[in-house]
This record gives structure tokens, C-alpha cells and sequence, in this order.
């Protein structure tokens, strides 16, 4: 709150004219990242009232492919994004004075409006691979308050919410399903999942524990290598990106036009 404080405050002095750009975060806004456990990292792109919400947005993908390329891997595998964006209602009071036509005392009068600002935060939690895999199952992600009368020891989970036609886990998981652990490891949200199937070494027979309708059992799924889809991602990030004057000559950029 203090740094949107600082944020908000910067915007008002100075107008906030033009969008933020995209550089290492200071009093106004831009990058920061994180590493986080088990090898996932965070990037957060912090954006003024003139940037929109899809800049934002792309800037912190952006951040997170820089630092991949930057630690020698090939691609970044975003696992969620959070919108943290704070929209602020700040009032402002004009006063104006008339002096009189007939050489009198002057006189004054003032208004009040409200005018409301949109300051955009998006945060992307990211792994960086050289391969990735998917398993065709669309999942929800569930909080703890949300399991609490679901698990013995009511921590998030992850729910199958749609199978895809051509999943090779039609049959293997019903929508419904909570997914509770991978290999016996607990995972308690997506971009647990995601990395316990990502390490597994036999894609074709992953373990599972899962509740289906109240009851507890072991599954054997499969994962397929989706590292083109991931790869192609990450080039409709770096196009998007390197059309923008301030990053159009990063090494990412002149990279992808060497190619």
C-alpha cells in the first residue's frame, strides 16, 4: 500500500502524462521480480493511470521471458497471473475568481469532482524450462476455505472442471475431480500441479491421488509435450513487446529479428 501511495501521489504531481515505460521499478511504477520456492519465480509490472491494463499485463510476461532467456532457458512457462490492479477515487476542487464588470469587490466560486484512476498491477508466476508438458485437463484452483470440509488437512487443491476431446486422460479424470497429490506429493494449486507433472520422469503412467464424489483413489494419467505451444506463447509475448519504441533494440528483439 505504501508504494501505491507513492505511486498515486507521483501520478498526481506529475500528471502522469504518459504510460509507464518498461524499466526496473522506482517511485512510479515498472518491473520487480522474485524467486520463489520450488523454482518458481514471480514477475510484477506496476503501471500508472495512463497504462493500460493488456500493457501491464504483457510487460510483467515480458519480465518473465527476459529472466528465462537471461538464466540460459528456453522459454517461460507462465502458471498464473494475478490482476492486483487498484482502481483510486480522488477529489479534486477548483476555485475560480470573476472580478466585478461594475468595479466592485471581486467575487469567487468553486466546484468538486471525483475523478477515479486506474493504477494496473499484474503479477506472473512462472517456472523457466527447456520442456514442458500438458495433459488436456482444464483445472480450477481451490483455496483452502474452499476444501476445508473436502480434505483431513484442508489445503488447497486443484478441480478438473472440463476434459478436452482430445485429451489422452479422457477416462482417466471426470470433471469433478479433486486432485490432491502427484506422485504423493501435495499439491495445493495449479503451479504445484503444473511442476510435479513437469518433473515426473514416465509421462505415460503419473500417479494421482484424487476425491471423486467423496471418495478417496489413485489414478495413472498421462502428459503430452506441449514445449512448441509454450515456445509459440512466448514469440506472441516478444512481437507484442519489441513493437514498442523503448524495448524494440533489447537483445530479446534484435534476437528475434536475427532469425
Amino acid at each position: 500500500m505504501r508504494f501505491l501511495s507513492i505511486l498515486i501521489l507521483g501520478c498526481l504531481l506529475s500528471a502522469c502524462a504518459h504510460r509507464t515505460l518498461y524499466h526496473p521499478q522506482d517511485e512510479l511504477g515498472g518491473y520487480a521480480d522474485e524467486q520463489l520456492r520450488g523454482g518458481m519465480f514471480v514477475a510484477r509490472f506496476s503501471g500508472n493511470s495512463h497504462t493500460s491494463a493488456n500493457d501491464a499485463n504483457m510487460f510483467a510476461a515480458f519480465r518473465a521471458i527476459e529472466l528465462c532467456k537471461k538464466m540460459g532457458f528456453k522459454f517461460a512457462k507462465i502458471l498464473k497471473v494475478e490482476n492486483r490492479s487498484t482502481n483510486t477515487a480522488v477529489q479534486r476542487t477548483s476555485s475560480f475568481i470573476y472580478p466585478s464588470s461594475f468595479g466592485g469587490a471581486a467575487y469567487g466560486d468553486s466546484y468538486s469532482s471525483n475523478e477515479s484512476y486506474n493504477f494496473p498491477v499484474f503479477d506472473a508466476y512462472f517456472s523457466c524450462l527447456n520442456q514442458t508438458y500438458m495433459i488436456g485437463v482444464e483445472l480450477k484452483q481451490l483455496k483452502d476455505e474452499e476444501m476445508k470440509d473436502v480434505t483431513k488437512d484442508k489445503l488447497g487443491a486443484v478441480q478438473v472442471v472440463n476434459v478436452d476431446t482430445d485429451s489422452p486422460n479422457q477416462g482417466i479424470f471426470e470433471i469433478g475431480d479433486f486432485v490432491l497429490k502427484i506422485n504423493g506429493k501435495r499439491v495445493r494449486n495449479y503451479p504445484e500441479f503444473s511442476q510435479a507433472v513437469d518433473v515426473y520422469q514416465n509421462k505415460d503412467q503419473i500417479p494421482a491421488n484424487i476425491i471423486r464424489e467423496g471418495n478417496s483413489m489413485k489414478v495413472m494419467f498421462k502428459a503430452k509435450d506441449a514445449t512448441d505451444s509454450y515456445l509459440q506463447i512466448n514469440q506472441k509475448v516478444i512481437r507484442a513487446a519489441c513493437s514498442l519504441p523503448e524495448i524494440e533494440n533489447h537483445e530479446i528483439c534484435k534476437s528475434e529479428r536475427d532469425k
